[in-house]
């Protein structure tokens, strides 16, 4: 799993200051719809990319030491000085692209880079469905 720059904890915004911070939902809603509230043991191995002036940050470390603690796979992917939804900016796609790439190679979702090829290739024992729209029917 690869979470990009996310929301894992809405339910701690609900400690800050002034209105509800989600309109319509309740503190309890939001503790039991955030991912850092609901983790436990059996996480699948998860790639966590935030910038470091992301406001989300705190927790996207939080959650990587969590699911380390846990003895999940959890790595994270730390964007010097980017804030939230940094792709576009020059340069960056390419680098969160290639580590990307490189975690899913680590687990097996990708065969290495051949020589002379741009991108990892899916290995062999993936096979696809050919189904349209990827999903059961």
């Amino acid at each position: 799993m690869v979470l990009n720059y996310p929301a894992l904890d809405l339910y701690a915004r609900y400690d800050l200051p002034g209105d509800s911070p989600f309109p319509g939902m309740s503190a309890s809603t939001a503790k039991k719809i955030s991912p850092l509230q609901l983790m436990k043991k059996g996480i699948p191995p998860t790639l966590v990319v935030c910038g470091t002036a992301d406001t989300n940050c705190k927790n996207c470390r939080i959650f990587v030491d969590k699911g380390k603690k846990l003895g999940a796979r959890v790595e994270g992917f730390w964007a010097e000085g980017q804030p939230h939804a940094f792709f576009g900016r020059p340069g960056w796609f390419e680098k969160v692209m290639a580590r990307t790439d490189a975690f899913f190679v680590s687990i097996g979702f990708l065969a290495p880079v051949a020589e002379g090829a741009d991108a990892p290739a899916v290995p062999a024992k993936v096979k696809k469905s050919g189904k349209k729209g990827g999903g059961k029917k």
